[in-house]
């Protein structure tokens, strides 16, 4: 084999591990974020499963996917762990659970009919 034939083969292989890099390593998906996420789990574990999240505060952290237009937030307690999860995609796992997680916060419920203006 040629050096230019060798170079050839050698920039087409890495061309094409590169796209796969690109196109194939979104980890926050319905699938990842529905079996591998679960109460307990610290910030430093979900990061590995999901990826850096889209936006960050101190006790929630945000997921987006652009192209689907998939969305999901972590909530996480004072020490830092996973106390509840929520998935506001358009794709739903086929396995999923409504109140996986266990001892989810009730919803907020207001009772008064008065308006609030700030």
């Amino acid at each position: 084999m040629t050096k230019t034939a060798f170079g050839k083969m050698c920039a087409f292989a890495f061309m094409g591990l590169a796209a796969v890099t690109i196109i194939g390593c979104n980890k926050f998906t319905v699938q990842r974020f529905d079996t591998m996420i679960y109460k307990g789990q610290t910030q430093l574990e979900v990061e590995k499963v999901l990826g850096e999240p889209w936006q960050k505060t101190p006790d929630m952290w945000y997921y987006r996917n652009n192209d689907n237009l998939d969305s999901a937030k972590i909530k996480f307690d004072a020490n830092g762990r996973v106390i509840d999860k929520q998935w506001d995609g358009r794709d739903v796992h086929p396995d999923a659970k409504p109140g996986a997680m266990g001892n989810s916060p009730a919803p907020v419920v207001i009772e008064s009919s008065e308006m609030v203006t700030p």
